[in-house]
Formats: C-alpha cells, structure tokens, sequence
C-alpha cells in the first residue's frame, strides 16, 4: 500500500462528496471513503506486486516490503487481490452502484492499463495513465448524488492536467534510477530539454482548467484570486526550470516543483471544499457576476428572447415518497447555464426503490435541452425517512433560434415520474 498516494486520494474523493448538493450520513460518508482507501490501497498493493523488479532497483523504491523481503510477492498479490474486491463490494453496499463501477474502474484502470501496458512501452505512461488517480473527486460525488455531472469532471480535469508536470519533476530529478530500471519516462526517451518543454505546456494547460469552476458558478472570486495566483506561481517555477541550464540547479528545481505541486493540488480542492460549504459567492454577493460571467456571447445577443421551462413531479401510487423540485419554473436564456434541486424523501417504513423518467414537452425541444447530471433512469434507493437531493443542471442550445418551427414557442414542460423498482 503507498500510504502518500492513498492521502491524496482519500482527500480529493471526500471533497467530491462534500461538495455535492445531496446529503449523506455520516455512516454512509464514513463507510464510503474507507472503501475508497482500501481500493486504493489495493491498487497500490497490485502495483508493487507487479513493480517488485523495478522497485529494487530504484533509490526511491527499494525500501518497500517486497523489495527489503518484508513480505513475499504472491501475499502481496492476494492481499490486492482481496482488497479490491472487498472495496468494490463495500461501496456498493454503502452508496450505490455507479460508485463502485467507477471504484473498480480506477483500480482495473491504474493496474491494467497503466501499471502492466503504459509505464514500460511509452513515456505518455503518465498521461493516459493519469486518468486513474483524477477518478476519485468523481465517486465521491456519486456516493453522495449517483449521477455524474459538471462539477466532479472539472475536478477531473484539474488532476488529469496537474499530473504529467508533477511526475516528469520527479522523473526528471530521479532520471538515473528510471533509466537504471529501463523505465521510458520522458527525460529518458525525449531528452531533459523536452521534458521542461512539456512540464512548463502543462502548467499553462492548469491556467484555463482552474478557473473554470468560477465561470461555471462551481466557485467564488474568491477561488479565482487564489487559484490564480497559486497557479502563476506554479506557472514561474516551470519556466524558471524551462530556462535553467545547470543540471543541479534543474534538479534541486524540478525537486521545488515536485513538492510544490503537491501542495498546490491540496489547497486547490481545499479551496473548493471552503468555498462550496460557506458558500462565499453568497456571503459577498457575487452571485450576480458569476451569472452574467456563465453567458455566452451567443446568449446575450439572445437575452431579449425567454423560454419559460415548468417542471412536474410525479410518483407511482406505490411509493410512499415525496417528490418535489425547489421551484415550479425557470426562465432560460438560450446558451446560458441553469440550475435547480429536486427532493425525493422516503415517508414509509420500508426501504424501496424508484427510477425516474422524463418527459419533455414539445418534445421538438428534446434535442436543444442539454442535461448535465440528470438524475433520470439511475435506480435510486431510500431507507426508511431517507431524504436525497440531486441538483440538475442544464442549458437551452442557442440554435433553438434557427428552427423556424419552434424559435417562437415559449414554453416548455419537463415532467419527471418515479415508478417503483425491485
């Protein structure tokens, strides 16, 4: 187990589920991100059985259990092996099924695809490879939502674009031992020119991907001003490392990055995790700005022209549930980001479980309303007095305005229905 890696983990899935818009128990929540851990823990386990050669020989990695003989490869292996299908269970018993779908996709995915196929054959290893560890903030939310929408793929992203110029600092610092262990990390395959090439791309590739969450409402200014100055740090140093000549000097660089970076990526979702529970666009009211800042230039053009969109709920007459939406309407601007919450709550005292559907009407309109975590056709479950949240997010496309037939109707209607399922 790499207790570092399963920190940073534990941490980025909890923020994910924190920050979702549905409340979970703290049972739940527990129970739930200590499966995570041991899956992660467990991938870990099945790397190391795998990587044992490699770890010997490396100065980095030859103190860990397989390589000192402090346990044996096959009970690395097992253990793994265990583990894995312990977590996915648990987290599925815990939180739902998405959850630990996407569970033993990262496990299937770091030790499948990066560990046994990537990190020998090519020095994209760490970029296709990155997918796995940008996961987590993803099924957190899910545990806590059992949809995928906007706010856990940023997240995604902002891993997935952090973690090539954290891992060719350290390869580029550590470059003897990966080409001692014939490992074809950039430095060794590209050269060191290159890999400062690459390192310095990818801090600006965070620029736009860190302050998205403020243009889609997801964070305050607050978040901008602080993630933007942390990122123009972050931005220097690479360029301070791009333009170094000195191989010590690059080293001891590349190492102030590496550790940088670290830190960097925890406050990043530190940040995210403050601003979403206090709330800090609200409490400075700023509110106002972050939704003018979400039009597109399309959608002001289109301001002057409203769509007026109604929601129904609705339940089979076998579910003692309520179901309701936090309002009755929206007025929608083509191109523009819209938001709203809807409430199930179990009133019986057993536990049951629904799925949703949804109706739009025109349904001409079907094809210009964009979902971004719909909540519908995912099985949901709700014990006894159990009460979920979802937060359905959604635009009206702009082309609404070039169908003849349809450009002059103003409203819509969205009906949702829960039917009971097994």
């Amino acid at each position: 187990m790499k207790p570092r890696v399963m920190s940073l983990v534990l941490f980025t899935a909890m923020v994910g589920l924190l920050v979702a818009p549905n409340e979970v128990s703290f049972a739940t929540a527990s129970l739930s991100l200590l499966a995570v851990a041991i899956g992660s823990g467990a991938a870990g386990a099945l790397n190391m059985w795998y990587e044992s050669d490699v770890d010997a020989v490396m100065s980095r990695t030859c103190l860990r259990p397989i390589p000192t003989g402090k346990i044996k490869r096959v009970q690395a292996l097992w253990f793994g092996i265990i583990l894995s299908i312990v977590s996915i269970i648990m987290l599925y018993l815990s939180s739902n099924s998405i959850s630990a779908i996407l569970l033993a996709s990262t496990i299937g995915f770091y030790f499948f695809i990066y560990t046994i196929w990537l990190k020998r054959k090519t020095a994209q290893n760490i970029v296709i490879g990155g997918a796995s560890g940008a996961l987590p903030p993803i099924i957190g939310w899910t545990i806590a939502t059992g949809s995928i929408s906007i706010e856990p793929i940023i997240m995604f992203l902002i891993i997935f674009f952090w973690t090539p110029s954290h891992f060719w600092a350290l390869s580029l610092y550590k470059s003897r031992d990966y080409k001692k262990a014939k490992i074809p990390m950039l430095p060794i395959t590209a050269g060191i020119k290159s890999t400062k090439f690459n390192i310095l791309l990818y801090a600006f590739f965070m620029l736009p991907v860190v302050i998205v969450p403020f243009f889609v409402g997801f964070g305050s200014a607050i978040y901008l001003v602080l993630s933007l100055a942390m990122t123009i740090y972050y931005i220097n140093l690479c360029y301070e490392l791009f333009k170094t000549k000195s191989n010590i000097k690059s080293n001891l660089i590349a190492r102030k990055i590496f550790v940088y970076s670290i830190f960097y990526l925890f406050f990043l979702f530190l940040i995210i995790l403050f601003d979403n529970l206090l709330k800090f666009n609200q409490i400075l009211n700023f509110e106002k700005i972050t939704k003018s800042l979400n039009r597109s230039e399309v959608s002001k053009v289109l301001a002057s022209k409203n769509y007026n969109i109604r929601f129904n709920t609705n339940l089979d007459n076998s579910l003692s549930w309520n179901f309701y939406s936090e309002k009755d309407s929206l007025n929608l601007v083509p191109g523009e980001v819209h938001n709203i919450k809807f409430f199930i709550e179990n009133r019986g005292n057993k536990k049951s479980s629904g799925l949703a559907s949804l109706n739009i009407q025109p349904a001409s309109f079907n094809s210009y309303i964009s979902k971004i975590g719909c909540f519908c056709y995912e099985k949901q479950s709700l014990k006894p007095k159990e009460k979920k949240q979802f937060l359905l997010t959604f635009l009206l496309d702009p082309k609404i305005k070039e169908n003849d037939k349809i450009k002059d109707i103003s409203d819509i209607k969205l009906s949702f229905t829960f039917s009971k399922t097994n």
